[in-house]
């Protein structure tokens, strides 16, 4: 389910929300997005006028989506230098703790509707270890929460100068065209990366809890109460609710970042980065494409 906020913000902008498995809109000021106005109200960015008749949105005309502000000058920082304002918009990093990688065959999933024995991992396996998820956080201005653009797991310290999609290696690429990709569904609002065996233990553990509890459901029954607990710990760029969690599989002593995937539901690419002499030194996940997303719109 899709919900809207009713009342813009002083820009003129309406936050938008999205989770699966939602039966009622449970933002206070917030009206859900009927079916049909889906794709609509997404491609405004939240730039529109609402129409509510009786208590429904039934329509949304888009609106011009007004110049940022020039951005007010910052002492440079050694982050800065390759992380700090971009589309008028500030950045920031936050660590999402470990990510254990055993066996080296890595996954990035739906942990709550994607996540089962019969997915396989990306066909390029990464150094087996275990390594810092770290998110690129749009920090909050003007009432919006933050949103969490990407997560990067680096496995060296080399820069990557070339990125290419992650792939299974069953893909059809026949039909592939430029500025296309494959990417991951998210219909729950979260994504994880985990390893083959992180998965393994992930799926023994979800099948033994939902045998023990038949008539709960793991997220609003197991899992929200886990995101609560790390929000009141790190508040930093999450909602009450909490927006992600190092999750240690329960019996497996592996870690697995559940986070959340910027904007909500929808298919987001994975890439592998690679460094100047060709080697595998990174992982990262691509939620919001800030400059689409943020940036001016140019002729």
């Amino acid at each position: 389910m899709t919900i809207i906020q009713i009342e813009p913000l002083e820009t003129g902008q309406h936050p938008i929300q999205s989770q699966s498995g939602r039966r009622a809109c449970w933002l206070d000021g917030y009206i859900e997005v009927p079916a049909h106005l889906h794709d609509t109200v997404w491609a405004t960015y939240g730039w529109c006028d609402l129409q509510i008749e009786e208590g429904k949105l039934v329509g949304v005309t888009p609106t011009e989506r007004p110049p940022e502000p020039e951005p007010e000058p910052q002492p440079p920082s050694a982050e800065g230098i390759t992380l700090d304002m971009l589309a008028g918009k500030r950045l920031d990093r936050l660590s999402l703790g470990p990510v254990s990688l055993p066996t080296g065959r890595v996954l990035v999933r739906d942990p709550l509707v994607y996540l089962d024995d019969e997915e396989e991992p990306y066909f390029q396996t990464v150094p087996a270890g275990e390594y810092e998820a770290v998110a690129c956080v749009v920090v909050p201005a003007d009432g919006d929460c933050a949103r969490y653009a990407a997560v990067r797991v680096c496995f060296t310290d080399a820069p990557a100068v070339r990125f290419e999609e992650a792939l299974l290696g069953s893909e059809d690429l026949s039909a592939f065209e430029d500025g296309e990709y494959f990417g991951f569904n998210v219909d729950a609002g979260l994504a994880c990366i985990c390893d083959e065996a992180a998965r393994d233990a992930f799926c023994v553990f979800a099948a033994l809890w939902s045998d023990a509890h038949p008539e709960e459901n793991l997220y609003d029954d197991y899992f929200a109460a886990l995101f609560a607990e790390n929000y009141r710990k790190h508040p930093r760029y999450q909602r009450e609710g909490g927006d992600w969690l190092n999750w240690e599989v329960p019996g497996a002593r592996l870690h697995m970042p559940i986070f959340q995937s910027g904007f909500g539901d929808g298919t987001y690419p994975v890439y592998f980065g690679y460094d100047g002499a060709g080697n595998l030194c990174q992982l990262a996940v691509q939620f919001i494409d800030i400059e689409m997303a943020y940036g001016e719109e140019r002729a």
